[in-house]
Order: C-alpha cells, then structure tokens, then sequence
C-alpha cells in the first residue's frame, strides 16, 4: 500500500474523519490530531511512492492492488486505488487492476476478477460512478456474495455509527 497516502488523504480533506462509513469500523482513527504528528514525512513518503507507481508503470512494471494494512481492510482498499489515480492511472485501469489482474496474479482468472457466465459471481453495487472519480468506490449500495444480497449499512456495528463522542 502507499505509505504515507492515507496521512495526506486525511490532512487534505479531513472531513473524511466525519464519515460514518469509515468511523463505524475505525473509531480510534478518526481524530485529526492522530494523522497530523508527522506530517512532514507522510507527505514526502506519499510523494516518494507516488512517484515509484509512475516510474513502474512507464517502465511497464506489472503492479497489483492491495492492502497489506489489518487495522482497517474495509477502507485503505480504497485509498489505495485513489493512491493508484493521484500517480495518473485511469480509474479503469485502476479497477481492472483490482479486480481482474488480481485474480489472474493468484491464477484464479479462470474463476474470479471479471463478470462471466460460469464465474464465481460476488459483486459490489455502487451508488455511484467510480469512472468518473475512484472515491465512489465507497458509495456501496448492496453487495452480492455467494448468491446472498447484503446491505451494507446492516453490516457496520450500530455501536460505532454515533461520532458525534469522538
């Protein structure tokens, strides 16, 4: 993952701290005291890596998105694939790269990573339009896994929903 890139992320548009979505799995993340500390060294962490991603890629390195963060799995995917725009990819490159090319790096593209009579079908349904900016990657309507439809709003602890104590 692009270290650094969450820091920024939050510094420059802090009301991501105000989200409910984030702060029902994250509540110790959410003050923006906790990602100011070293500011300085995210940012050049940030800018440094960014870089590397636009090096790799005019050099036609085979990049895969992922997330190697356990504290919050449910969200630094997506701001990875923002990481993955702000160094210049496409957003469709970008989703393709998570979806298909990772499935075809761990030699399931037979089974996953695109939408196919015959493929295991789990699907994320979005509100909105990740093609016209990656962060509607969070606008998650249902997902569709093993055959069951979830709302996503069910699945988030009640306890966190309330950041108003935060």
């Amino acid at each position: 993952s692009i270290q650094g890139g969450t820091t920024m992320i939050f510094v420059d548009d802090p009301q991501r701290l105000e989200d409910p979505k984030f702060c029902a799995f994250n509540r110790d993340a959410c003050p923006l005291e906790m990602w100011t500390k070293d500011l300085d060294f995210a940012a050049l962490l940030q800018s440094v890596q960014l870089d590397y991603l636009r090096r790799a890629r005019v050099h036609g390195a085979k990049l895969l998105i992922g997330t190697d963060n356990p504290g919050w799995p449910r969200f630094t995917i997506h701001t990875e694939l923002e990481s993955y725009v702000m160094a210049g990819f496409r957003p469709l490159e970008v989703l393709r790269m998570v979806t298909e090319e990772n499935a075809a790096a761990l030699g399931l593209g037979e089974q996953l990573g695109t939408v196919e009579v015959g493929k295991l079908a789990d699907l994320v349904l979005l509100d909105e339009n990740p093609l016209e900016n990656i962060r509607n990657t969070k606008s998650i309507w249902r997902v569709l896994k093993a055959g069951r439809i979830y709302d996503p709003e069910a699945l988030r602890p009640s306890a966190f929903l309330d950041i108003s104590s935060h």
